[in-house]
C-alpha cells in the first residue's frame, strides 16, 4: 500500500483549557452599583431642564416638577439601597390612615415599620388635637363627632395634605360666596383650586357641619336624633357625598380602628 502523500494534520496545544470566569459576579455587582451611582449623580445635578424650540429656549416648569419629584423618589430609593432595603420605597401619595383600615398594606407593599408607626402617630396626634372640636360641633349640630373626625382624617390626610397648613381647611371646603377668602394650592402631584382659607383651626369644622345640615336627608337624621356612625356613613355614601363607592366602609373602618365612637360618647355625657 502506498503512503499517503498528504497525511492528515493534527493540531495539538499545550495551553490549558478555558475555565469559567470566577470574577464575573463581582464585576457584575460593581457595574450595577456604578450605574446606580451615575444615575444618582445625574438626577442630583440636573435640576434644570430646558426644551429648545427653534432658536428660543423655553423653560418647562412642568418637566422640572416631574424631574424633582423623580429625584425625591430616587433619593428615597438610594437611601433604602444603601441600607440593603431596595424594595422599601414609600410613595408621597400614600395616605396616613391607609394602614389603619388596611393593616396588610404595609406587608404587601414592603413599607417599613418606622413609616407605619410615624403615620399612625400623625393620625393619633390629629385626633387628640381636634377631638374636642368635633365633640363641641356634635353638641351644637347633632352630627356624630366620630363622623366629623373620620372625614377630616381622610380628606386632610390627618392634617398633612399640601393645602391644609396654609388654609386650615380639613375637608376641604371650597369657597361658595364672594366674600370667601380663596386660594389655589399646587404641589408636584396635584392642584387644588378655590380652597376656602379659614382664619382659625376650628372654623372649617363649623363650615362642614353647616354644609351637612343643608342636605335634606341628613337633616332628617339630625331631627330623629340618630347618632349611630354606621347609619350616618351609609347615608353620606347614599347621598353621593363622595364618588368613592367604598366611602361608607372606609369611614366605618376608620372609626373602628381609632375608636372614634368614644368621641360620640363623650359628647353625649357633656349634654
Amino acid at each position: 500500500m502506498k503512503n499517503d502523500p498528504f497525511p492528515p494534520i493534527r493540531i495539538t496545544s499545550d495551553a490549558p483549557q478555558a475555565q469559567p470566569a470566577v470574577a464575573h459576579v463581582v464585576l457584575e455587582k460593581f457595574v450595577w452599583k456604578l450605574l446606580v451611582l451615575t444615575a444618582f449623580t445625574y438626577v442630583i445635578w440636573n435640576e434644570r431642564i430646558t426644551i429648545q424650540i427653534g432658536a428660543v429656549p423655553v423653560s418647562s416648569d412642568t418637566v422640572l416638577d416631574q424631574a424633582m419629584q423623580q429625584k425625591r423618589h430616587f433619593l428615597g430609593f438610594w437611601d433604602a439601597f444603601q441600607r440593603g432595603e431596595e424594595h422599601q420605597i414609600v410613595m408621597d401619595s400614600l395616605q396616613r390612615w391607609t394602614f389603619a383600615i388596611d393593616p396588610g398594606y404595609a406587608v404587601r407593599h414592603r413599607v417599613g415599620q418606622q413609616v407605619v408607626d410615624q403615620y399612625q402617630q400623625d393620625c393619633q396626634a390629629f385626633i387628640q388635637k381636634f377631638g374636642p372640636v368635633a365633640i363641641a360641633e356634635m353638641r351644637r349640630f347633632k352630627i356624630p363627632a366620630s363622623i366629623l373626625m373620620a372625614q377630616a382624617l381622610m380628606e386632610s390626610d390627618a392634617g398633612c395634605a399640601m393645602f391644609v397648613r396654609e388654609s386650615r381647611n380639613y375637608f376641604p371646603r371650597t369657597c361658595e360666596h364672594l366674600e370667601c377668602n380663596a386660594e389655589h394650592f399646587t404641589d408636584q402631584e396635584a392642584t387644588v383650586e378655590n380652597i376656602h382659607v379659614f382664619p382659625g383651626l376650628w372654623e372649617s369644622f363649623r363650615a362642614q357641619c353647616r354644609h351637612l345640615t343643608g342636605n335634606a336627608a341628613l337633616k332628617n337624621l339630625i331631627k330623629s336624633g340618630e347618632t349611630d356612625f354606621r347609619v350616618w356613613a351609609r347615608k353620606l355614601s347614599k347621598q353621593k357625598y363622595s364618588p368613592d363607592p367604598n366611602y361608607a366602609e372606609k369611614l366605618i373602618a376608620l372609626i373602628q380602628a381609632f375608636d372614634l365612637d368614644a368621641l360620640d360618647a363623650r359628647a353625649e355625657k357633656q349634654r
